[in-house]
């Protein structure tokens, strides 16, 4: 099970697990109230629980299953599905009891590979095949309105990896096309699109879970 939002000391924040079955839950704060939720994938489903003591309750009910799902710090959700196991996701907004349920993006034939959400939970940031299907760039999204803007182009398999929380930089992690198993991972300004090769070696190597700090950037590597 990986925790992908943790419950911030001192505040009542909403917990976001993403996997594909049930397990059971603990937390790291000491203010976590009765109204927190807990929210999870359950057999591909997005599953509800109200803390403590809850019963789940599934909110989403399709044939296809979800990818991804993401709270919003501005009260709402958003998940991934892709159509038929074609693993072309397409992403959804809905309200947090699961109802008000629309699309995004509705282009069947173009994949979408979540990044992640900006701090004020307004902004999906991804990469999508949209331009040229062979290659992937970089994309943000007004999570309340869908409307799309291209941040990066580049003809090769870039992943967004991490955002500042000005969104004036990212890293993107690209995939090597002559080793496999093999990335590398570039720091871009959004202003000038410039970037900074973050991990030069050689063999192959692979390196993620990147984060932005106070004093810099930190990441894993294999």
């Amino acid at each position: 099970m990986r925790l992908v939002t943790m419950v911030t000391p001192g505040l009542w924040t909403p917990l976001v697990v993403m996997h594909w079955w049930a397990a059971s839950m603990t937390t790291h704060s000491v203010r976590i109230s009765r109204r927190i939720l807990d929210r999870y994938l359950l057999d591909a489903a997005v599953t509800q629980i109200d803390l403590p003591g809850g019963a789940p309750r599934q909110i989403t009910n399709y044939e296809d299953n979800v990818a991804f799902v993401r709270w919003s710090p501005a009260g709402f959700l958003v998940f991934g599905k892709a159509k038929g196991g074609d693993e072309n996701t397409q992403f959804f907004w809905m309200k947090e009891d699961g109802t008000g349920v629309r699309e995004l993006t509705a282009d069947p034939k173009v994949r979408h590979n979540f990044g992640e959400l900006s701090q004020d939970g307004k902004t999906i940031y991804y990469a999508s095949n949209k331009r040229n299907p062979q290659f992937f760039d970089l994309y943000s999204m007004d999570a309340e309105t869908g409307k799309e803007t291209l941040i990066y182009q580049h003809d090769g398999n870039n992943n967004f990896a991490a955002v500042n929380d000005s969104g004036s930089k990212f890293v993107v992690s690209r995939d090597g096309t002559e080793l496999s198993l093999d990335n590398n991972l570039y720091l871009i300004d959004a202003r000038n699109k410039t970037e900074t090769l973050l991990t030069p070696h050689t063999g192959a190597a692979q390196f993620g879970g990147v984060n932005f700090v106070a004093d810099g950037i930190v990441f894993a590597h294999n």
